[in-house]
């Protein structure tokens, strides 16, 4: 028999994710991605609270200021010539505030709510997007300059380039996972690497930052046992290897691609009742987003009474009061609640 592809089946993981598990996922626009599905699966999910983050360090030291309770460092807050915002070299723009005060009050705000998800997590994803740094230069010449998070469209002849070495990622991330495995010892840490090429980079040097961020993962993955790395690098360059699976920027994964990374996701990081759970979860959506030509009809309002059943019986273990409510309102936006007489607004 002809095959025309390879595909990938990724290693199930230690200890998989139960249905409505909390999950903390931070790192690039690939994080954000496959975060929202979970949270549209009802997972507990915390999804990029510090915003899109691509390198590794950067990732890493947002982490640790708010598992400490740290303040953005004062070095690297600054009030854009331009927009007039203040903003902070070690954070996203969706930071930006009017003020310095405005801007550490919603630090705190984000900083203490991460604190607590890592705190409770079940699991966290990091989604590593690039190894290649930028630096501001003049504040730190002995160290070659400083990481910046996010460069906020300040003139590129200002920050210089570098790539993370392996050794140096590797020694940062066992310190923090060492120190987070025993404040959270049930946590399951899950390492990727972003599918999405920076081809402002150069592919080549594109190649050498994915190399760098793979290497890294196997590292953790070969020292920790809580760490299990899942391929969406390799699904989608090796197993679909096809620019049919890209968007029309031909870098970013199509709705498709993303579509079947999320279902061997789901393979490899959910326990068997997890993913029967999302099949009756599913089914219960498309029933929610029903909307009938007349609604003000007795067999749309069993529909609705069996629809509200079943998501009180789902409901064990899962919060599904907001589409209880939903449905609630549409009996009584329809129906004389309690009684099986149709309103007049139906009628």
């Amino acid at each position: 028999m002809l095959r025309f592809r390879t595909e990938l089946t990724p290693t199930p993981v230690h200890l998989p994710l139960e249905a409505g598990a909390s999950v903390v996922a931070i790192g690039s626009c690939f994080a954000e991605r496959m975060g929202g599905r979970l949270v549209s699966a009802k997972f507990r999910a915390l999804v990029n609270p510090f915003g899109t983050v691509y390198h590794p360090l950067a990732m890493l030291r947002l982490m640790q200021l708010a598992l400490a309770g740290e303040p953005l460092p004062e070095a690297g807050i600054r009030r854009h010539p331009q927009t007039g915002l203040w903003h902070s070299f070690d954070a996203h723009s969706l930071f930006n505030a009017p003020s310095r005060e405005a801007l550490r009050a919603h630090w705190e705000a984000v900083a203490a709510e991460t604190r607590a998800a890592l705190l409770h997590a079940d699991a966290l994803m990091l989604t590593f997007g690039t190894a290649l740094g930028r630096f501001r230069q003049g504040e730190n010449e002995h160290e070659g300059g400083i990481l910046v998070a996010n460069c906020h469209q300040y003139p590129a002849a200002l920050f210089t380039q570098q790539m993370a070495s392996v050794p140096v990622l590797t020694a940062a991330y066992t310190a923090f996972l060492q120190h987070y495995t025993a404040l959270v010892p049930r946590a399951r840490i899950i390492v990727t690497v972003s599918p999405v090429r920076h081809v402002r980079d150069t592919l080549p040097v594109n190649a050498v930052s994915k190399s760098v961020l793979r290497l890294l993962c196997h590292e953790l993955e070969t020292h920790f046992s809580q760490v299990a790395y899942f391929p969406a690098y390799e699904l989608l360059l090796d197993d679909l290897r096809d620019y049919r699976f890209y968007g029309d920027d031909l870098i970013h994964p199509s709705a498709f691609a993303e579509q079947y990374i999320w279902g061997k996701f789901a393979e490899s990081c959910f326990s068997s009742d997890a993913r029967a759970f999302m099949a009756r979860w599913e089914k219960l959506r498309v029933s929610l987003a029903h909307r009938p030509f007349n609604p003000a009809t007795p067999a749309h309002r069993a529909f609705l009474e069996d629809l509200r059943g079943q998501l009180l019986l789902l409901g064990k273990g899962v919060s599904v009061a907001e589409e209880v409510a939903e449905v609630e309102r549409r009996l009584r936006e329809n129906y004389s609640y309690g009684s099986h007489t149709v309103s007049q607004s139906g009628q």
